[in-house]
């Protein structure tokens, strides 16, 4: 069987501030500019490290998630983008699992890139404090993060009046 007859997924690849993110891409919904106007941005709860504020996106709230600590506020300025994805968790009668959207933070433009089985491996276990990361891999020669979709709609849901 060739690769071209091999199960392949659309994914994309997103510079974070440290490392790359892989997404499938039928999860993104909007990559929106930090620069864009109709952003109202409120600021980040300090309780929560990994719910960096609020944008106004379609007229709801959606709250912005960070998969990577930043200390340096220098680069905290260079975020350029924001993903909006579906919360793949979401029930519309289960207030626990969260928003039906929320928004990741990341540092550059995503670029496609088709997968196939072959072309993924595992590379190292993500650190304990990593919860919102379930792996690490290298996709197509970059080493990648693939995030918890689970964990992150759990931690949504539970702080949703945040």
């Amino acid at each position: 069987m060739s690769i071209s007859q091999t199960p392949s997924l659309d994914c994309l690849i997103v510079p974070l501030f440290e490392g790359n993110l892989l997404l499938p891409q039928s999860v993104v919904v909007e990559v929106i500019s930090r620069g864009d106007q109709s952003l109202v941005f409120s600021p980040p709860v300090k309780a929560l490290p990994w719910l960096k504020g609020h944008f106004s996106w379609r007229e709801q709230r959606l709250p912005v998630l960070s998969l990577m600590e930043v200390a340096d506020a220098a680069q905290a300025s260079r975020i350029t983008r924001f993903l909006v994805v579906h919360n793949l968790y979401f029930d519309p009668q289960k207030a626990q699992q969260g928003p039906a959207f929320y928004a990741i933070e990341v540092r550059g433009i995503p670029h496609s890139i088709k997968i196939h089985r072959q072309d993924i491996r595992p590379w190292d276990a993500p650190a304990q404090s990593d919860d919102l990361i379930a792996m690490r891999v290298k996709a197509s020669g970059v080493v990648c993060l693939i995030p918890h979709f689970e964990r992150m709609a759990q931690r949504l849901g539970e702080h949703s009046d945040v």
